[in-house]
């Protein structure tokens, strides 16, 4: 039996390093951790996300930090906007006609993240600006650099201007005009303003031409009240306002009015009549105005030699038709001694004298049109 236990105990002896028993070890070991494992692994599982988020938000506090953007950013300026801003730029500084006061933009500085960009003069670099530019060329520039940014967004939104051309000249006035109907062919354009000169510069501005189809127009006229402001009308001011649309307007006013006259009712009427009396000289006015139009207007800085012969079609006739109604305008409401005590024009003769007014109108039209 002792020699049974010995070699056994030999055996055992020599398959303790043996490479099966130190596979089965580790197999062992293995099967424990696992075990172990099994108890622990939400927490494992939880652990290594965190550690990945921490490392993530590492990187990206590195690749995020402000002079890296500002840096990334001065770049993506440099190469994709600054050149094309610039361009557009001088595009709009030559239309609006501040050609000739050598400028250009120019990218300044970037700060956290964002690029700026600056006007200079070429010639003088280091010269601000404001010192030597007017409060009018200020105006264009500032026009120019809004519309060269404006080209560099896609979206075709629309855009308002609040007295766009206030301290400009005339050349500039019209420029702006001419630049601002151009722009609402591709976009909604609003322009608040008081200057009837300027609206008047608009309104030819957007009329066709051989480069371009005429730009839509409609016209708001906000007026305030006693009390209130922001009322809204349809039609331009009577000034500016179509001679048809004027004309048509007396006519139902007279329609309406006339009753004070019917009644007999003398305070009313005269203030009906001297209105009447004004809008009747400013219409005859316009009507001249109106006739010379083809080759000159009201305001314009050009001369229009391709429309003199619509011209020729005046006569004396026409010239002295146009004199004695203006005179009998002049004549509604004649200074005399109160005791003569004249009575007031009736509603028929107002009428009459707005007929021969947009009969005159109509007459000189058909003939220019007819000549041209």
């Amino acid at each position: 039996m002792l020699d049974g236990i010995a070699t056994r105990i030999e055996g055992l002896e020599s398959e303790a390093g043996s490479p099966q028993r130190a596979a089965l070890i580790i197999e062992r070991d293995g099967l424990a951790d696992r075990k172990w494992l099994g108890v622990v692994q939400a927490d494992v599982l939880a652990q290594i996300e965190r550690r990945k988020a921490i490392e993530a938000l590492e990187r990206a506090s590195k690749d995020t930090t402000t002079n890296k953007i500002t840096t990334q950013s001065a770049r993506i300026a440099q190469a994709l906007v600054t050149n094309r801003l610039r361009g557009r730029f001088a595009t709009e500084v030559d239309k609006l006609g501040v050609a000739g006061l050598a400028i250009e933009l120019q990218q300044a500085k970037t700060s956290a993240g964002v690029p700026f960009f600056q006007v200079r003069l070429i010639n003088k670099p280091s010269e601000p600006v404001g010192k030597v530019l007017s409060e009018g060329e200020h105006r264009c520039v500032a026009l120019a650099a809004f519309l060269a940014e404006l080209s560099t967004i896609d979206a075709q939104s629309a855009i308002v201007f609040d007295d766009p051309v206030s301290s400009l000249d005339h050349l500039h006035r019209d420029r702006v005009a001419t630049r601002l109907a151009e722009a609402g062919a591709t976009r909604q354009v609003i322009v608040f303003t008081h200057d009837m000169a300027f609206l008047l510069l608009l309104d030819e501005a957007c009329r066709a031409t051989k480069d371009r189809e005429a730009t839509p127009v409609a016209y708001r006229l906000i007026s305030r009240g006693a009390d209130n402001s922001g009322f809204c009308h349809q039609d331009p001011p009577a000034s500016v306002m179509a001679l048809d649309k004027v004309i048509d307007g007396m006519k139902a006013h007279l329609a309406n009015v006339k009753i004070h006259h019917e009644r007999g009712d003398q305070a009313k009427w005269l203030r009906e009549v001297t209105s009447f009396q004004n809008q009747l000289r400013t219409c005859w006015e316009r009507a001249v105005e109106e006739v010379v139009g083809p080759v000159i207007r009201r305001l314009s800085r050009k001369v229009d030699t391709t429309g003199l012969i619509k011209l020729t079609i005046l006569t004396d006739i026409d010239c002295v038709t146009m004199r004695d109604a203006f005179g009998r305008c002049s004549a509604l409401l004649h200074s005399q001694p109160g005791e003569i005590n004249p009575p007031l024009p009736s509603a028929s003769l107002i009428e009459s004298e707005i007929n021969a007014l947009a009969n005159w109108i109509a007459n000189i039209r058909a003939r220019q049109e007819k000549v041209a």
